[in-house]
């Protein structure tokens, strides 16, 4: 097992954690819930964990998802036109919590 590295503010970041946020900062844009379960069956696929089904890989998505948006302060969801939520960096709002255009 990977050990879980401290976030700035001092919480215990997972390995999906840590994923989600990898991947958000590294597209420079804001994702939705299936861009991220793609990237995460491709990751899964290529360190050879076909095994993990997509139920499990959904929950465990969701429930970094929820975790960083509510708990940790660490991304935002943002309205997405006909797709629910998109998820940003948290610095990428503004005082309001709207995101910016360049990010969506």
């Amino acid at each position: 097992m990977t050990p879980q590295k401290k976030s700035s503010s001092g919480y215990q970041l997972g390995e999906w954690d840590e994923f989600i946020i990898h991947n958000i900062s590294l597209h420079q844009r804001a994702l939705i819930s299936s861009d991220l379960f793609d990237l995460a069956k491709n990751k899964l696929i290529s360190d050879g964990q076909e095994n993990v089904s997509d139920f499990d890989l959904r929950g465990k998505l969701n429930r970094s998802i929820r975790k960083l948006a509510n708990d940790h302060r660490r991304i935002i969801k943002a309205s997405y036109p006909g797709k629910g939520y998109a998820y940003a960096l948290i610095e990428w709002a503004d005082e309001s919590g709207a995101i910016g255009s360049e990010y969506l």
